[in-house]
């Protein structure tokens, strides 16, 4: 793999297992970011059932970025 862009974020079960099991929550919304280095990232946060975004609950700010990170074996890269 040759690209230095961010093409993909994997983010733990028991992170996305925080947001989802918050009272309220029922859903997920996904953002895309920078982070600290002005890399592509995502930001997850749950969504209540206004489908309001629920910011003062768990955010999850800390993916796992590919290249750094990547499947070995995925046919989504390309």
């Amino acid at each position: 793999m040759l690209t230095t862009y961010t093409i993909a974020c994997r983010i733990d079960n028991s992170a996305y297992q925080e947001v989802m099991t918050q009272p309220g929550c029922v859903g997920v919304r996904t953002y895309f970011a920078l982070n600290a280095q002005s890399e592509l990232t995502i930001v997850a946060v749950g969504v209540d059932d206004n489908g309001d975004d629920m910011t003062n609950g768990v955010l999850l700010n800390r993916a796992y970025g590919c290249p750094a990170e990547c499947a070995t074996n995925s046919p989504l890269i390309v």
